[in-house]
Parts: structure tokens; sequence; C-alpha cells
């Protein structure tokens, strides 16, 4: 059997071993920056201003242009070998937020808790109605004891 050159050998030996320890590419924060902006922000911005502002807040209508906005990034992520999501992809879509939904807001009241006098009287009120339904019961059980 013929014997290869120790060098050919070695890089045999290295391109079999080697593979778990091939340089991982970093994450280029940069270059996934300037997609977000140069591509999803651009084409979810032609959207959003071909829908007018009057839909803007209205997640019907938005949901999908929304989602095909979060698929841009994912898929901008995996190009730039970053992972998904990442501090870079939150402040996109901080800013996203800020530009087009910020003046979005519930038409529902938002529901507080009531004063703390008002919660003491309903907490109180069933525990004191148990407690004099306890006392009757027993009460009761021993007159007809003492009765029969």
């Amino acid at each position: 059997m013929a014997q290869g050159s120790p060098a050919l050998r070695t890089l045999a030996v290295l391109a079999l071993l080697g593979w778990p320890f091939a340089p991982v590419r970093m994450c280029n924060e940069l270059e996934l920056k300037n997609n977000l902006d140069m591509q999803c922000l651009v084409m979810f911005k032609s959207h959003m201003e071909e829908l007018g502002s009057d839909y803007w807040c209205d997640w019907l209508i938005i949901s999908s242009l929304y989602n095909a906005l979060t698929n841009c990034t994912q898929e901008k992520a995996g190009q730039s070998d970053c992972f998904w999501p990442n501090s870079v992809v939150d402040a996109f879509f901080l800013d996203v937020h800020r530009r087009f939904f910020s003046n979005c807001s519930r038409d529902e009241p938002v529901l507080a808790d009531p004063p703390d006098t008002v919660l003491g009287l309903l907490v109180a009120g069933p525990a004191v109605l148990a407690a004099a339904l306890t006392a009757l019961i027993v009460w009761l059980s021993k007159r007809r004891e003492g009765v029969a």
C-alpha cells in the first residue's frame, strides 16, 4: 500500500477532524442594521404609505404586512449570521413602532383596582356572611340535640 506524504496525511486528518473546529462567522451587526433599514423598512414603509395612515392601527388590515416585516428581519438576521431576535432587531422594531404605531391606543378604558375601602368591603362581606351562616348552623344543630 502506498503511503502519501506526511503533509498530505496531516491535511487529510485535519480535513476529517477539523470540521467541528471550523471558524464560526460572527454576527455582522452593521450589515444586519443596513439590510433591515434598506430592505425590510423600505418595503414596510412603502406598503404602509400605500395603505394610508388611517388604517395603520387596524390590526386586521396590517397584520399581514407586519408578518412580512417579521419574516424579513428573520431572513436578514440569518444572512448576517446573527441570531434572531437580537438587540439590533429589537431596536429596529422599536423604531418601527415609534414611527407607525405611536398614535395607536386601545378604545376600551383601562381597568383599575377599586379603592382600598371598597375592596375591603367586598372581601369582608362574604367573610362575615360565611361566619354568620356557620354560627347559625352550629346553633341550630345544638338546639335540635337538646330538644330530642
